[in-house]
């Protein structure tokens, strides 16, 4: 990004990368608020055997549970105080955000370098954060397509890293303690391991603020997780399962099946990344898109259709799923596949690709219209992949039919008896 778009980005001497975006850029947003997010490259992925879901544990206890300067219930009024206040942990990442006014930008930074650098950790918090955790768990695995989505993500990714189950063990969550969670907070949570966002109407003093509260905070351990490469698969894979959720008990022979494609595609460290952004826009623009018009339209089988593409983590993952009269589901998969397949033989039409690119160029430009789209869309897309708004824009600029016909040549399933995707039916009708 350059100086058209009032961004600053650096590193204090501690490695605290520093992301400073002052809006608006030339459109209309809120002039006094701010989103801040403050970010350690430290999540599940690092835990050890025997720590599964401490990362997670161990957020929600630095959110609610206070420091040596601010107590738990200091923290209760300093939530009520921001308007936005959000915790989160990922794979590799754990985030805590808060969308504040300008006038508490001072609060924020020494409220949020305080109880994730030095947190409390009270035992009081930890009790009720434990029971809390367990649920969430509970929840999750209670859910009836939890064991088939994990046998689709262990067939899909085929490692123990991506799709890791990141709520964790409930014997774990049960036993842990103090020691256990700054054990972990030691390995990661350090300055050189994190980076500091802003975004919104910063005052002119704000790294004189950043430097007084984050500063003096010691180097330490932790590094970024660097994922395995996920190859395409040689060998595809069917999970067929009954799914008695989904029966419709008053007349079980209109029930729905649900069903889902998954294929490996390029990821957002590879050229062919816009291409595939593009194809999924294709794919999933509501009523124009090509599924809905082959699978609704031409074909009558009405149907609920999404497809979802992931370029994160050295794997990139298309993601089509239905919702489909269990007793057609057959005649669905035939077309859904017939329609892959013509992006690997037939060069999309110059007027789809004109519009397809309008609408991908329209979906980016509407993130930079709020702070909060700008911080999780623009600015870690550029933290992360080095890809800025320019960068964005001219490469979806450059996009070529062959382009699309290249990656759906190299990636897609030519047909049902391909080999290369992973396919999950939860069948309510399965015999």
């Amino acid at each position: 990004m350059n100086n058209d778009y009032n961004y600053r980005e650096y590193t204090l001497e501690n490695g605290l990368l520093v992301a400073l975006q002052k809006t608006p850029l030339q459109i209309k947003t809120p002039k006094q608020t701010i989103t801040g997010q403050l970010r350690f490259h430290h999540g599940s992925v690092h835990e050890n055997p025997g720590e599964e879901g401490i990362a997670h544990f161990l957020e929600h206890n630095v959110t609610n549970g206070g420091s040596k300067k601010y107590s738990p219930e200091d923290i209760k009024k300093i939530r009520a105080r921001f308007p936005i206040y959000n915790a989160g942990t990922s794979n590799s990442e754990t985030m805590y955000t808060a969308g504040i006014f300008q006038e508490d930008l001072e609060l924020f930074l020494d409220f949020f370098s305080n109880i994730t650098f030095n947190p409390r950790l009270d035992n009081n918090i930890m009790e009720l954060e434990r029971q809390k955790v367990l649920r969430e768990i509970s929840d999750k695995k209670g859910r009836p397509d939890f064991r088939d989505r994990q046998i689709l993500h262990e067939s899909f990714f085929r490692n123990e890293f991506h799709g890791y189950f990141e709520l964790g063990k409930e014997e774990v969550i049960s036993n842990a303690n103090e020691e256990i969670l700054r054990r972990f907070h030691s390995r990661g949570y350090s300055p050189n391991n994190a980076d500091l966002i802003l975004v919104g109407a910063l005052p002119k003093y704000v790294e004189n603020l950043i430097e007084e509260y984050f500063s003096n905070i010691p180097i330490g351990l932790g590094k970024k997780f660097n994922f395995p490469q996920v190859n395409p698969l040689e060998k595809k894979v069917i999970i067929h399962s009954l799914a008695q959720d989904l029966q419709n008990k008053d007349n079980l022979e209109e029930s729905n099946a649900e069903i889902s494609v998954v294929f490996v595609v390029p990821h957002l460290r590879q050229k062919l990344y816009y291409p595939t952004a593009l194809i999924n826009s294709i794919l999933r623009s509501g009523i124009n898109s090509r599924l809905y018009k082959s699978i609704n339209e031409k074909a009558g089988l009405a149907c609920k259709i999404g497809n979802d593409y992931n370029g994160a983590e050295n794997v990139g993952t298309m993601h089509i799923s239905g919702h489909i009269h269990a007793k057609k589901k057959e005649p669905f998969l035939d077309i859904l596949f017939k329609v892959l397949k013509n992006f690997r033989d037939n060069l999309i039409d110059y007027e789809e690709l004109k519009t397809a690119k309008m609408r991908l160029r329209d979906k980016f430009a509407r993130n930079l219209e709020n702070n909060e789209s700008l911080l999780d869309d623009v600015i870690q897309l550029k933290l992360d992949y080095n890809i800025t708004i320019e960068d964005y824009f001219s490469n979806i600029a450059r996009i070529t039919r062959k382009d699309i016909r290249e990656v759906a040549q190299k990636y897609f399933p030519n047909g049902r008896e391909d080999e290369n995707y992973v396919l999950l039916i939860r069948d309510p009708l399965k015999e």
